[in-house]
Protein backbone atom coordinates (compact mmCIF):
# COMPACT_ATOMS: atom_id res chain seq x y z
CA UNK A 1 0.00 0.00 0.00
CA UNK A 2 2.81 2.45 0.79
CA UNK A 3 4.27 1.92 -2.68
CA UNK A 4 0.97 2.81 -4.34
CA UNK A 5 0.42 6.12 -2.54
CA UNK A 6 0.55 9.12 -4.90
CA UNK A 7 1.87 6.94 -7.69
CA UNK A 8 0.39 6.15 -11.09
CA UNK A 9 1.43 3.12 -13.12
CA UNK A 10 1.08 3.05 -16.91
CA UNK A 11 1.73 -0.02 -19.06
CA UNK A 12 3.38 0.73 -22.41
CA UNK A 13 2.67 -1.97 -24.99
CA UNK A 14 4.60 -2.07 -28.26
CA UNK A 15 2.72 -4.23 -30.76
CA UNK A 16 4.47 -6.29 -33.45
CA UNK A 17 1.92 -5.08 -35.97
CA UNK A 18 2.78 -5.71 -39.62
CA UNK A 19 0.93 -6.10 -42.93
CA UNK A 20 1.37 -9.86 -42.74
CA UNK A 21 -0.08 -10.11 -39.25
CA UNK A 22 -2.92 -7.73 -40.06
CA UNK A 23 -4.28 -10.37 -42.45
CA UNK A 24 -4.60 -12.95 -39.67
CA UNK A 25 -5.41 -10.40 -36.95
CA UNK A 26 -2.72 -11.75 -34.62
CA UNK A 27 -0.59 -9.21 -32.74
CA UNK A 28 1.63 -9.64 -29.72
CA UNK A 29 3.01 -7.14 -27.25
CA UNK A 30 6.69 -7.74 -27.88
CA UNK A 31 7.71 -4.63 -25.93
CA UNK A 32 6.21 -4.24 -22.46
CA UNK A 33 7.34 -1.47 -20.12
CA UNK A 34 5.67 -0.61 -16.81
CA UNK A 35 6.10 3.11 -16.15
CA UNK A 36 5.61 4.30 -12.58
CA UNK A 37 5.10 8.04 -12.00
CA UNK A 38 5.80 9.25 -8.46
CA UNK A 39 3.59 12.30 -7.97
CA UNK A 40 5.48 13.44 -4.84
CA UNK A 41 9.03 13.72 -6.15
CA UNK A 42 8.12 13.91 -9.87
CA UNK A 43 10.36 10.94 -10.68
CA UNK A 44 9.49 8.39 -13.35
CA UNK A 45 10.68 4.80 -13.09
CA UNK A 46 10.49 2.11 -15.77
CA UNK A 47 10.84 -1.64 -15.74
CA UNK A 48 10.99 -3.69 -18.94
CA UNK A 49 9.23 -7.05 -18.96
CA UNK A 50 10.92 -9.64 -21.19
CA UNK A 51 8.34 -10.84 -23.70
CA UNK A 52 9.18 -14.51 -23.11
CA UNK A 53 8.50 -14.35 -19.35
CA UNK A 54 6.58 -17.55 -18.50
CA UNK A 55 3.65 -16.42 -16.35
CA UNK A 56 0.05 -17.10 -15.45
CA UNK A 57 -2.19 -15.33 -17.95
CA UNK A 58 -5.24 -13.53 -16.61
CA UNK A 59 -8.32 -15.80 -16.56
CA UNK A 60 -6.25 -18.84 -17.58
CA UNK A 61 -4.94 -21.70 -15.46
CA UNK A 62 -2.02 -22.54 -17.73
CA UNK A 63 1.17 -20.54 -17.93
CA UNK A 64 2.33 -18.98 -21.18
CA UNK A 65 4.63 -16.28 -22.51
CA UNK A 66 3.53 -12.91 -21.22
CA UNK A 67 3.39 -11.36 -24.69
CA UNK A 68 0.52 -13.72 -25.53
CA UNK A 69 -1.84 -12.19 -22.93
CA UNK A 70 -2.94 -9.49 -25.37
CA UNK A 71 -3.95 -12.07 -27.97
CA UNK A 72 -5.56 -14.40 -25.42
CA UNK A 73 -7.81 -11.52 -24.42
CA UNK A 74 -8.92 -11.00 -28.00
CA UNK A 75 -6.51 -8.27 -29.00
CA UNK A 76 -7.45 -4.65 -29.53
CA UNK A 77 -10.95 -5.54 -30.71
CA UNK A 78 -11.90 -7.25 -27.45
CA UNK A 79 -10.17 -7.41 -24.04
CA UNK A 80 -6.52 -7.66 -25.03
CA UNK A 81 -5.38 -4.57 -23.14
CA UNK A 82 -7.26 -5.60 -20.01
CA UNK A 83 -5.70 -9.07 -20.10
CA UNK A 84 -2.21 -7.60 -20.55
CA UNK A 85 -2.71 -5.16 -17.65
CA UNK A 86 -4.09 -7.77 -15.27
CA UNK A 87 -1.41 -10.30 -16.21
CA UNK A 88 1.33 -7.75 -15.48
CA UNK A 89 -0.37 -6.78 -12.22
CA UNK A 90 -0.41 -10.42 -11.14
CA UNK A 91 3.24 -10.82 -12.13
CA UNK A 92 4.18 -7.97 -9.76
CA UNK A 93 2.17 -9.30 -6.83
CA UNK A 94 -0.98 -7.28 -7.40
CA UNK A 95 0.58 -3.86 -7.99
CA UNK A 96 -2.05 -1.70 -9.67
CA UNK A 97 -1.70 -1.03 -13.40
CA UNK A 98 -3.82 2.09 -13.81
CA UNK A 99 -3.65 2.82 -17.52
CA UNK A 100 -2.27 1.48 -20.79
CA UNK A 101 -0.80 2.95 -23.97
CA UNK A 102 -0.60 0.67 -27.00
CA UNK A 103 1.34 1.55 -30.14
CA UNK A 104 3.18 -0.02 -33.04
CA UNK A 105 6.58 0.60 -34.62
CA UNK A 106 5.31 3.34 -36.92
CA UNK A 107 4.63 5.62 -33.94
CA UNK A 108 8.24 5.40 -32.75
CA UNK A 109 9.49 6.15 -36.26
CA UNK A 110 7.15 9.13 -36.70
CA UNK A 111 7.94 10.70 -33.31
CA UNK A 112 11.71 10.40 -33.77
CA UNK A 113 11.46 11.99 -37.22
CA UNK A 114 9.27 14.82 -35.90
CA UNK A 115 11.86 15.74 -33.23
CA UNK A 116 14.61 15.68 -35.85
CA UNK A 117 16.29 12.42 -34.88
CA UNK A 118 18.49 11.62 -31.93
CA UNK A 119 22.26 11.56 -31.32
CA UNK A 120 23.18 8.10 -30.11
CA UNK A 121 26.41 6.12 -29.81
CA UNK A 122 25.49 2.85 -31.52
CA UNK A 123 27.26 -0.04 -29.79
CA UNK A 124 26.55 -2.96 -32.15
CA UNK A 125 26.48 -3.62 -35.88
CA UNK A 126 22.88 -3.63 -37.10
CA UNK A 127 21.74 -5.29 -40.32
CA UNK A 128 18.04 -5.41 -41.09
CA UNK A 129 16.12 -5.73 -44.36
CA UNK A 130 19.06 -4.53 -46.43
CA UNK A 131 19.83 -1.58 -44.14
CA UNK A 132 23.03 -1.26 -42.10
CA UNK A 133 23.85 0.71 -38.97
CA UNK A 134 27.50 0.84 -37.96
CA UNK A 135 28.88 1.39 -34.43
CA UNK A 136 29.53 5.02 -33.66
CA UNK A 137 27.73 8.25 -32.72
CA UNK A 138 25.58 9.08 -35.79
CA UNK A 139 22.38 11.10 -35.84
CA UNK A 140 19.66 8.46 -36.01
CA UNK A 141 16.38 8.99 -37.84
CA UNK A 142 13.19 7.13 -37.03
CA UNK A 143 13.93 4.10 -39.19
CA UNK A 144 17.43 3.72 -37.71
CA UNK A 145 16.01 3.86 -34.18
CA UNK A 146 13.48 1.15 -35.05
CA UNK A 147 16.19 -1.07 -36.57
CA UNK A 148 18.41 -0.60 -33.52
CA UNK A 149 15.61 -1.41 -31.09
CA UNK A 150 14.39 -4.45 -33.03
CA UNK A 151 17.74 -6.14 -33.68
CA UNK A 152 18.05 -9.45 -31.84
CA UNK A 153 20.18 -11.66 -34.07
CA UNK A 154 23.04 -13.24 -32.16
CA UNK A 155 21.68 -12.36 -28.73
CA UNK A 156 18.70 -12.91 -26.45
CA UNK A 157 15.72 -10.64 -25.89
CA UNK A 158 17.33 -9.11 -22.77
CA UNK A 159 20.05 -7.15 -24.64
CA UNK A 160 17.34 -5.93 -26.97
CA UNK A 161 15.18 -4.37 -24.27
CA UNK A 162 18.36 -2.99 -22.71
CA UNK A 163 18.99 -1.15 -25.99
CA UNK A 164 15.38 0.02 -26.03
CA UNK A 165 15.70 1.48 -22.55
CA UNK A 166 19.00 3.21 -23.27
CA UNK A 167 17.85 4.89 -26.47
CA UNK A 168 14.56 5.92 -24.84
CA UNK A 169 16.44 7.57 -21.98
CA UNK A 170 18.76 9.30 -24.48
CA UNK A 171 15.74 10.73 -26.28
CA UNK A 172 14.35 12.00 -22.96
CA UNK A 173 17.68 13.55 -21.97
CA UNK A 174 18.08 15.25 -25.33
CA UNK A 175 14.60 16.74 -25.19
CA UNK A 176 15.26 18.08 -21.68
CA UNK A 177 18.58 19.60 -22.77
CA UNK A 178 17.00 21.35 -25.74
CA UNK A 179 14.13 22.72 -23.67
CA UNK A 180 10.53 23.23 -24.82
CA UNK A 181 9.98 22.06 -28.37
CA UNK A 182 8.09 23.97 -31.04
CA UNK A 183 7.19 20.56 -32.47
CA UNK A 184 4.92 19.62 -29.56
CA UNK A 185 1.73 19.89 -31.70
CA UNK A 186 3.27 17.63 -34.36
CA UNK A 187 4.48 15.16 -31.72
CA UNK A 188 1.01 15.11 -30.17
CA UNK A 189 -0.57 14.49 -33.57
CA UNK A 190 1.83 11.66 -34.37
CA UNK A 191 1.15 9.98 -31.02
CA UNK A 192 -2.62 10.37 -30.96
CA UNK A 193 -3.12 9.24 -34.57
CA UNK A 194 -1.45 5.88 -34.01
CA UNK A 195 -1.57 5.02 -30.30
CA UNK A 196 -4.47 3.46 -28.37
CA UNK A 197 -4.93 4.38 -24.72
CA UNK A 198 -7.44 4.72 -21.90
CA UNK A 199 -5.70 7.92 -20.77
CA UNK A 200 -7.67 11.09 -21.43
CA UNK A 201 -7.75 14.72 -20.31
CA UNK A 202 -10.05 13.96 -17.39
CA UNK A 203 -8.10 11.10 -15.82
CA UNK A 204 -4.66 12.67 -16.28
CA UNK A 205 -5.27 15.94 -14.40
CA UNK A 206 -3.59 14.47 -11.32
CA UNK A 207 -0.42 13.82 -13.36
CA UNK A 208 0.25 17.52 -14.00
Amino acid sequence: PEFLKKRVNVLLLGLDRSKEREKCGSFRTDTMVLVSVNLDDQNVHMISIPRDSFVRIHNKKARAKINSAFGVGGGAEKNGYEYAMKTVSKLFGGVAVDYYVGFDMQLVKDVVDVIGGVDYDVDVEIRMNGRQLHPGPPRLDGQAVIDYCRQRNGSSDIPRWDRQQRILLDIFDERKTRGPSLNVPNIYTAVMNISVTDLNQANTRHLT
